[in-house]
C-alpha cells in the first residue's frame, strides 16, 4: 500500500470515529501512555509498541505525567 493511502485510511478512521484529527504519532504516544496510567509495566508497553530499547518508551514522553 501507498504511503498516502495508509494516510486516508487513518484520515477517513478519524473522521468515522468522530475524532479529532491527529498524527499517527500521537496516537502512539496514547496507545503507550493510557496503560502506563492504568499501571500496565513499562516492559509490557514496550513489547506492544516493538520498542527495542527501554529509554524510549520510559523517558519523559507520556502525558499525563506519572503522578
Amino acid at each position: 500500500m501507498e504511503r498516502t493511502e495508509d494516510w486516508k485510511q487513518w484520515k477517513s478512521i478519524l473522521k468515522q470515529a468522530g475524532v479529532r484529527d491527529v498524527r499517527v504519532h500521537d496516537a502512539r504516544h496514547t496507545a503507550a501512555t493510557l496503560p502506563i496510567e492504568q499501571g500496565v509495566h513499562i516492559r509490557v508497553v514496550q513489547e506492544i509498541l516493538c520498542h527495542t530499547r527501554m529509554t524510549t518508551p520510559s523517558g519523559t514522553r507520556t502525558w499525563p505525567p506519572s503522578r
